[in-house]
């Protein structure tokens, strides 16, 4: 019997009342979704500035490129395998095709713990960036940032409700506003230049290395977060065969092309003699005033609503992403099976959305009442959550090398099922090495440091042995662990 045949969605053998998740998600609708996710206009202005004044300077456009190509390498075998198991499991199917049952569910807890910290730091970066938008553009009282936070989630909650079009379209128009402005503005300093000229500088081997390269793959590798959840929204994928390797590839070179040439064009909008230093003092403040520049008060006061609509976005598509985390787990049979029942007109995991969104609110709430102080909490979570994310793409890299060592066909190439997915491990490996050793500076505390790296490990644990208790007490929802059938 064939892997595909030996490892397939458990879709076959559900019951009548669970239903199927249903869509007509093309690939600009997917790659829309991911890109979405990653918010590009806010990283244009709060990630870019931040890793040329923290990290290597005026060669942050080559780390973006390194990042990409090491993704790429990533998404090869990460592909293969979405072909392998065509299901909408992603790095919980994933893992458990390549490292067993029981490590799939202990990372399966770990990757909803990832998006949950994800979901939580932007509902409260959210509120932040909501608080001026009033005074500045409409003349009324300023909100503060929780309640701005819970009106986003309850905006959130009901498109999550409905059918999965409904968010493309939002999330297609929000991403189209966003980058088309930058891309607006990189042609313009581009032909323009900036007050040094059009320098090559930042094209050498030594501004690559200058000041801390490494500081500056971790950050850029947080700036793509969410590519890997093209393989979520399979099974609402018009020809996912074809459409979600090929999302995969698009969103990852896209992101790459649009961080490097904007990096570059903030380094010649402010030159490059200035850059750093401005940077290091004060990142996002630098990429306002790059925009300013060539753009005046009222370009200025555009990219300040269009942050707002980025980053409403990005909620948006982490919220769905982590309902349909929760909706394959359930219909495996590990979380309750009322998680994973179908809308009967939008065809949405509504029941997992609905979960989301009323945890989503509770923690906001608890947040407040323990008197969060929002810029430090959500610049600490972040980097909690990345860290998280960095720790699931490397294991996600074992688990592909050891499931096509297993299984490798006549035909299968070597290169996409063992080179790729090898030389992307080592550099994943490296660069989670980096930033274990630098986590104390990516969440911005020692204490919340040592307690992520413990709940790292509790969940982990937590997930092993209950797949292990599972194997003894109900060994058919063992079976289908990874939304498998055998």
């Amino acid at each position: 019997m064939s892997a595909v045949n030996t490892q397939v969605a458990s879709d076959s053998t559900r019951s009548s009342h669970e239903g199927k998740l249903s869509g007509d998600l093309k690939l600009f609708d997917i790659v829309c979704s991911v890109l979405a996710y990653t918010a590009p206009l806010s990283v244009v202005i709060g990630y870019i500035p931040l890793i040329i004044g923290t990290g290597n300077g005026l060669g942050t456009p080559l780390a973006y490129l390194a990042v990409g190509c090491m993704l790429l390498l990533f998404a090869i075998g990460f592909s293969q395998m979405s072909k392998r198991l065509p299901n909408a499991g992603a790095y919980y199917a994933y893992i458990t095709a390549g490292l067993g049952r029981p490590a799939g569910l202990g990372f399966a807890l770990l990757a909803i713990l990832c998006y949950g910290l994800a979901l939580i730091s932007t509902y409260v970066y959210a509120g932040i960036l909501y608080v001026p938008l009033l005074p500045n553009h409409f003349g009324l009282n300023a909100l503060p940032w929780w309640q701005w936070s819970l009106i986003l989630a309850c905006l959130v909650a009901l498109l999550g409700y409905f059918r999965i079009d409904l968010s493309a379209k939002v999330l297609s128009t929000a991403l189209i506003l966003e980058a088309g402005i930058v891309v607006v503005w990189d042609c313009l300093v581009a032909v323009k230049g900036g007050p040094e000229g059009n320098s090559l500088d930042w094209m050498t081997l030594d501004s690559f290395m200058a000041g801390s390269p490494g500081t500056a793959l971790l950050f850029a590798v947080i700036c793509f977060a969410g590519f890997e959840a093209t393989a979520i929204f399979r099974e609402e994928t018009k020809n996912p065969e074809r459409t979600i390797p090929r999302a995969t590839y698009t969103s990852i070179v896209l992101l790459t092309l649009f961080y490097s040439a904007t990096a570059v064009c903030v380094i010649w909008a402010l030159g490059p003699s200035t850059v750093v230093a401005q940077a290091s003092a004060d990142p996002i403040a630098t990429g306002m005033a790059a925009f300013e520049i060539n753009f005046g008060k009222i370009g200025h006061d555009l990219v300040e609503v269009l942050v707002c609509t980025s980053i409403f976005a990005c909620l948006l598509s982490c919220h769905n992403i982590l309902a349909r985390y929760v909706y394959s787990l359930s219909v495996d049979g590990v979380f309750p099976r009322a998680l994973s029942s179908i809308h009967p007109r939008h065809e949405s995991p509504y029941i997992s959305s609905i979960l989301i969104s009323v945890v989503s609110i509770g923690v906001v709430c608890f947040l407040l009442a323990s008197e969060l102080d929002a810029t430090k909490g959500y610049s600490q979570l972040l980097g909690a959550a990345s860290y998280t994310l960095l720790i699931l793409l490397s294991t996600t890299s074992i688990a592909v090398m050891l499931y096509f060592r297993r299984r490798q066909s006549a035909g299968d190439s070597v290169w996409k099922t063992v080179v790729a997915p090898t030389l992307s491990g080592a550099c994943l490996f490296v660069t989670t090495g980096v930033a274990t050793v630098n986590l104390s500076s990516l969440t911005g505390n020692e204490n919340l440091t040592d307690a992520l790296l413990g709940a790292i490990a509790v969940v982990v644990a937590f997930g092993i042995i209950w797949a292990m208790k599972l194997r003894v007490t109900k060994p058919h929802v063992y079976r289908r662990i990874g939304r498998q059938s055998h």
